[in-house]
């Protein structure tokens, strides 16, 4: 038998084995309530993260539409997705949404500052948004600007 010290891989495989064979004594019951509560704060650490993304990227969309990029978009779709699908999969966690969105503003703002060479006074003191519009507003690839590519030197 493994221990959570020496082999956190094998020693979740030998728990999952006790708990559905109900062996409730070979069961490690600290270290199983350790991880229950990391996986819970996994998953929320993810939200919040991904909300700081959405916001943080909304902000620079917002304050700079003619340096806009694909990139930009893919960020904001892809975060979207993932928040969608940890809410679908998890939707206790939806009440935390708007604390995010709002707790997290002011590390976006400074984030999105320091991305854009602006000062955090160009930006909304208060977060203009709440989640279901940070989740909503539109982004497209049709709003990026189009710069023209250079051409390339002969060699």
């Amino acid at each position: 038998m493994h221990t959570y010290e020496s082999d956190t891989a094998a020693w979740s495989e030998e728990q999952a084995v006790a708990l559905r064979a109900q062996q409730w004594s070979a069961l490690d019951w600290e270290h199983l309530a350790e991880e229950i509560e990391d996986l819970k704060n996994s998953l929320i650490r993810t939200l919040r993260s991904d909300i700081f993304l959405i916001v943080k990227h909304l902000l620079k969309w917002q304050v700079q539409p003619d340096r806009r990029s694909p990139s930009w978009v893919g960020t904001i779709r892809d975060n979207r997705i993932i928040i969608e699908d940890l809410l679908l999969e998890n939707p206790s966690l939806k009440k935390l949404t708007e604390d995010f969105v709002q707790t997290k503003y002011r590390k976006a703002v400074e984030e999105a500052a320091d991305e854009t060479n602006l000062k955090v006074s160009d930006f909304p003191a208060e977060c203009p948004w709440t989640f279901d519009e940070v989740m909503s507003i539109p982004v497209s690839r049709a709003d990026v600007q189009r710069t023209p590519r250079r051409k390339q030197k002969n060699r």
